[in-house]
């Protein structure tokens, strides 16, 4: 199969795959959250921010279909699920994906059906004449422990970007 392109076509199996579309998302989404776990100006409502950080989770997790399901990745579904199973930032990532897009937890891959959003922690900065900066943390609890929701989605973009070095996806 073949996709025209101006004057040349170019054969499917050169084009990018579509699994590098939602990386490319996942890395949007956590710049975001970097901005905001760093301080940024504080110019929309505080659920704006919030939302910023479900959409990275939701993002993260969701690779794994992306990859799955593009044939171009040539990645395996077991091989990338076992991936994630080992992973505990990434079962985190996911249990957290699946709360905040159904509500509940009816299965876990932390072993935890209460894992979930804690506490949040906004900081406001105030500099007369100037745009008010916010900067946002939020804390995950699960299986009695209390993680940074930061540390995690940082940990899950290294181990993403690991795991497609390895299968050489990416450079």
């Amino acid at each position: 199969m073949t996709c025209p392109i101006g004057a040349e076509e170019v054969k499917a199996e050169e084009m990018p795959g579509m699994w590098e579309e939602q990386w490319s998302r996942v890395q949007r989404w956590y710049e975001a959250f970097t901005q905001t776990e760093a301080g940024r100006r504080h110019d929309r409502t505080s659920d704006d921010y919030l939302d910023e950080v479900h959409a990275f989770f939701q993002n993260c997790y969701h690779l794994k279909d992306w990859l799955k399901n593009d044939p171009a990745s040539k990645v395996l579904a077991k091989d990338v699920e076992d991936m994630l199973a080992k992973s505990t930032s990434l079962s985190l990532c996911a249990d957290l994906a699946n709360g905040s897009k159904h509500l509940t937890l009816k299965t876990t891959r932390t072993g935890d059906l209460g894992t979930k959003f804690g506490p949040k922690h906004f900081a406001l900065g105030l500099t007369a004449g100037q745009t008010p900066v916010i900067s946002v943390s939020l804390e995950v609890l699960s299986g009695g422990s209390t993680w940074d929701a930061y540390d995690i989605a940082t940990q899950c973009v290294s181990e993403w970007e690991t795991y497609l070095k390895g299968i050489g996806l990416l450079s």
